[in-house]
């Protein structure tokens, strides 16, 4: 288990921050409007989003031609011109995305940013409270892996079989929910989905709180340094110092 540190090289490919509020279809295109306009220096491409619900039916052994029905407006999806920045601004909520390998914007930069765009929305939004908060981190580790090596070596909980079963693994995927002290809710996922040179191991680390809080900013940030740090020490713990070394 490694120690958390600062990474020079982090493999991050995708950071957010999400915030959910209770739906309001109040919250329509027209009521965004000023938010979407007020940005465009800052995300340039937008896009108008609608939910669209389908339905499969099975009569008489036979399957019916689907049936699609448009549930409306769903948000304003504002890109930067770089596209490695995404605002979401939803009728459920908030989510900001800093996508691309060698990208990462820094964990300070993420909660300015996504609690700037926050305060925005929210004053035109006016929601009650936000239901469920969440920082989520993807990773991709390269992991230069040379045939026979162990995953071990850069892994503290690789993917194992008995001895007597067959250890050339191509692919696995491992998923465990855990709950900390604090009320976080944390769910873990490590997934191998194909082999290469050097080998892809994806860490995802969704770290969220669901419970009722006051949408003020200041308020929510509390909350997001300790989903962080959570986030961190869960990440940390999966690597060996061997790993952590590929990216210092």
């Amino acid at each position: 288990m490694a120690e958390p540190l600062e990474l020079a090289r982090p493999p991050i490919t995708e950071a957010l921050v999400d915030f959910r509020i209770i739906a309001d279809p109040g919250i329509d295109s027209g009521r965004l409007q000023p938010l979407r306009d007020a940005l465009t220096s800052r995300f340039p491409k937008s896009e108008e989003k609608n939910e669209f619900h389908s339905e499969f039916r099975v009569e008489g052994g036979k399957l019916l031609p689907p049936v699609a029905r448009d549930l409306g407006f769903r948000g304003w999806w504002l890109v930067s011109e770089d596209g490695t920045r995404i605002a979401q601004f939803r009728t459920d909520g908030f989510t900001f995305n800093n996508v691309g390998l060698g990208h990462y914007m820094g964990g300070e930069n993420l909660l300015d940013e996504a609690l700037s765009l926050w305060s925005l929305y929210a004053a035109i939004a006016r929601p009650a409270a936000v239901t469920r908060i969440a920082l989520r981190y993807l990773n991709r580790l390269d992991l230069p892996l040379r045939p026979g090596d162990e995953f071990n070596k850069y892994l503290v909980s690789p993917p194992e079989l008995p001895a007597g079963a067959p250890q050339s693994i191509s692919s696995f995927v491992s998923r465990v929910v855990a709950h900390d002290e604090t009320g976080a809710t944390v769910v873990v996922t490590q997934k191998l989905d194909a082999p290469g040179s050097p080998v892809p191991v994806i860490i995802d680390v969704d770290a969220f709180f669901a419970l009722e809080l006051e949408p003020e900013a200041d308020k929510l940030r509390a909350f997001l340094e300790i989903l962080r740090g959570l986030k961190n020490q869960c990440f940390f713990a999966l690597l060996t110092d061997e790993a952590v070394k590929l990216y210092r």
